[in-house]
């Protein structure tokens, strides 16, 4: 190939890297979107809210941030968290990562129709790292078996 054409191709090759569009990762907000996971989710959306039965508020804070907050009476908070980082895992799958005063907490979520299953929530950080997981749907030993069940969407 003569130089000339060398030079031409190079030319076309780094045109189309520097030019092109670069994939960005989606926002903390546009994952939530996705999935629709902005609202409220609840153990048994037919009973009360109570320490049994809370419910899971998800909602948008300024800028790329959501908060959730663990509801266990009408005016009972357990507690809240900022999630800062959010990635898709595949058409049902959620990594979160989100942080309060206390600690910074990395779960992954399940999504299935209306239903949010917490497959996996592990401390970051620190030598009382402890990993929570549900193997083949089933919690093992260290499994909060409120959150292994489910939370489903209220009618709110």
């Amino acid at each position: 190939m003569p130089k000339s054409d060398m030079m031409r191709v190079a030319s076309i090759v780094a045109s189309i890297l520097f030019v092109a569009p670069t994939a960005r990762a989606a926002s903390v907000n546009e994952v939530f979107e996705q999935y629709g996971l902005f609202g409220t989710f609840g153990i048994d959306c037919a009973q009360p809210i109570s320490p049994k039965n809370y419910y899971v508020y998800f909602r948008a804070l300024d800028g790329d941030r959501v908060q959730i907050e663990l509801m266990v009476g009408p005016r009972q908070q357990q507690y809240a968290y900022v999630i800062d980082r959010a990635e898709a895992r595949g058409p049902n799958g959620i990594a979160i990562s989100m942080a309060n005063e206390q600690r910074r907490l990395n779960l992954l979520y399940r999504v299935e129709g209306e239903r949010l299953r917490t497959m996996e929530s592990a401390r970051e950080g620190g030598a009382d790292n402890r990993r929570r997981r549900c193997v083949h749907g089933r919690p093992d030993a260290h499994a909060l078996a409120q959150q292994v069940r489910g939370w489903q969407r209220t009618g709110e």
